[in-house]
């Protein structure tokens, strides 16, 4: 769809996908984040300062990829040496040897486990057991229940996290909710109800400020002049636009998870923009 729309510039306005192309000469396609690449990014501007030696772990799929390509190309922006990596088919098994590996070689550094909920949770368990040793993941890849994660996993484990909050949700789904109401909408999916709310409010005063110039360009540069928005998106602390900006959200925490039954999220970091 990317493609087709630079090809036959076609304007596409904020897409729901976890992988948007990462461009820095495409136009005419609007997403909402750099998705994994940006929490790659993220990661590498937070650990920029660190010492000691640093290695991604990830398997070769779309999304690891992504995460590992971020957290690389953002190093090399930001002048710090490439950080080792270890890449696995996306059906290889990892075994105990990695855990022996990781352990001896990077005990006093960090170790950035791209992974699923199931190799990331036993392998930075494994991890764990020699000491501690800071790992990161990614809380999108974990999925929503990162949070269940066994406590000696939490303790030494960083995330990236590149949403709201969840208690600073509320105010943006108080707008979403009745709106689903009055159309009749089920509540099944209120991620992407509500960027469809956001992107339906963006249209309506796109075309208001178009007035009777539709044009495919000036389509684009108006969306570009918007204001930035943080009160009509539920996802995201802030959606902001300019020229020639494809991203509208740029940054993203890095959090732990507090200790005990019900863990909390706790952000360790400023909202990283890039």
């Amino acid at each position: 769809m990317h493609e087709f729309c630079e090809q036959n510039r076609i304007p596409a306005i904020f897409p729901v996908t976890d992988q948007p192309v990462i461009s820095d000469t495409d136009w005419y396609t609007l997403y909402f984040s750099k998705g994994p690449y940006q929490e790659g990014e993220a990661a590498a501007n937070y650990l920029k300062n660190k010492a000691g030696p640093v290695v991604q772990v990830y398997r070769a799929t779309a999304v690891g990829n992504s995460l590992a390509r971020g957290f690389r190309e953002t190093r090399r922006k930001i002048g710090v040496p490439d950080a080792d990596e270890i890449v696995f088919r996306s059906d290889e098994k990892i075994g105990d040897d990695l855990v022996r590996k990781l352990a001896g070689r990077y005990g006093n550094g960090v170790i950035l486990l791209w992974l699923g909920m199931d190799d990331f949770s036993w392998l930075a368990g494994a991890v764990a057991d020699h000491g501690p040793i800071t790992v990161f993941a990614s809380s999108t890849v974990l999925g929503e229940k990162f949070s269940e994660l066994p406590e000696k996993v939490r303790l030494h484990a960083y995330f990236t996290y590149p949403y709201r909050f969840p208690e600073d949700r509320s105010g943006a789904m108080h707008v979403v909710r009745p709106w689903l109401k009055i159309k009749g909408i089920p509540e099944k999916n209120l991620s992407i109800s509500s960027r469809m709310y956001f992107i339906g409010r963006v249209l309506t005063d796109t075309f208001m400020h178009m007035q009777r110039h539709y044009y495919r360009d000036h389509f684009l540069d108006v969306i570009d002049m918007l204001e930035d928005e943080s009160h009509t998106i539920a996802d995201y602390p802030r959606l902001s636009f300019g020229p020639g900006q494809r991203y509208a959200s740029k940054g993203c925490y890095i959090v732990q998870l507090s200790a005990g039954e019900k863990p909390e999220i706790l952000r360790k970091s400023d909202w990283v923009v890039h």
